[in-house]
């Protein structure tokens, strides 16, 4: 009987231990396999393959007008209403009046200067006949055309210098150049646009008394804009003056296209960039927008387009062989929104898609990493 109670007590110890081993056993995280591909099945890769690719470089930068200038008064007086005004977002074309100033009183004194010009071409005119009998005509016609009212005509040309002398003796080419010199400043007290635009900055109302060199207000030229884009220097070498470019806006549709007008190959200390100029024509831009051109080179070179994220932050992208994971340089030389024109892989390589994973696919493969 004790053999018997013996016997069933081992048997029970015996299935407890098993049954603890078995519960354990379930509660072990499986390990891992080191070197098969389903360990990395998570982990994307990307087949490299090279080819003759154009030279393309992307940069941003803002518009500006090819023609914007502040507008400052020469003359003294009171600002007068005009047709226009001369208020922010105002468009004046080429010719329009953008400002007027009151000249009454300089313009009186401009008519007294023209009166005694006249009055001496009068007086001189008999002396005219008599010591040059044959140029005496073309006196007597500039006589007949002046006018007190209209621009000051130049003066009949000298015979020779004695005819020369006899004018200067009595004042006359004092006389004309003191009234063109008034007439030059009675038409700065009106301002006329030089070209099509639009008023940036206003900062005068009509009533105001304005002073000599104030600042009256900025005008912007809307027909033609520039953009200055910061490129590095490689890419600049390879830019040309009247190369085309594509560029895009945010709240236009479609493109717009631009003309590379001028490089300055100085370059800046802070950022090591030179600056390309573009030339656009565009209804649809503004001033101060900001933009993205695409600019491509005639020369093509032997590339390979891979996900900007297969490139890290060192410039090295992760190639995978059976011997490992090697870490190779490559050369950036455009950029294509999430992917880079890149130069230093082979046609064929597998790279990994996200430089991030290099760690997780060392840790899976074994593999040392080389250094490239």
């Amino acid at each position: 009987m004790k053999r018997l109670h013996a016997i069933l007590l081992g048997s029970g110890i015996i299935l407890i231990g098993l049954f603890a081993a078995f519960v354990l056993s379930a509660q072990k995280t499986p390990t891992k396999m080191k070197g098969n591909s389903g360990d990395r099945q998570n982990i994307s890769m990307v087949t490299v393959e090279t080819e003759a690719t154009p030279l393309q470089f992307r940069a941003g930068g803002r518009v500006t007008s090819s023609n914007r200038i502040d507008i400052f008064s020469e003359v003294s007086g009171v600002l007068r209403s005009t047709a226009v005004p001369f208020k922010e977002g105002r468009y004046f074309r080429r010719g329009d009046t953008l400002i007027r100033i009151d000249g009454g009183v300089y313009r009186n004194n401009l008519i007294a200067q023209k009166s005694s010009l006249l009055n001496q071409l009068t007086q001189v005119m008999p002396d005219v006949h008599m010591e040059f009998p044959s140029e005496a005509g073309k006196w007597e016609r500039y006589l007949s055309a002046f006018s007190l009212e209209q621009e000051l005509a130049s003066l009949p040309k000298s015979s020779g210098e004695k005819e020369t002398y006899f004018l200067a003796a009595r004042n006359i080419y004092n006389l004309y150049y003191s009234v063109k010199s008034m007439e030059a400043t009675m038409a700065k007290y009106t301002l006329t646009a030089p070209f099509n635009g639009v008023v940036a900055q206003s900062m005068l109302n009509p009533g105001t008394l304005v002073r000599n060199g104030q600042q009256l207000g900025v005008f912007v030229n809307t027909d033609r804009y520039e953009v200055a884009l910061p490129m590095s220097i490689e890419n600049v070498q390879l830019l040309r003056v009247g190369m085309t470019a594509k560029l895009q806006a945010n709240g236009i549709d479609g493109t717009l296209s631009g003309i590379v007008s001028r490089i300055n190959p100085v370059v800046e200390q802070s950022t090591q960039t030179a600056t390309v100029y573009l030339e656009v024509s565009d209804a649809r831009l503004s001033d101060g927008m900001y933009v993205t051109a695409v600019l491509e080179a005639k020369e093509s070179t032997i590339a390979a387009k891979i996900p900007r994220t297969a490139v890290d932050n060192g410039g090295f992208a992760y190639v995978t062989s059976d011997a490992g994971l090697e870490q190779r340089p490559v050369l950036t030389i455009s950029e294509l929104g999430e992917q880079l024109v890149v130069q230093g892989l082979a046609n064929g390589d597998i790279i990994l898609r996200n430089s991030e994973d290099a760690a997780e696919y060392r840790s899976a493969k074994s593999g040392r990493v080389k250094e490239g």
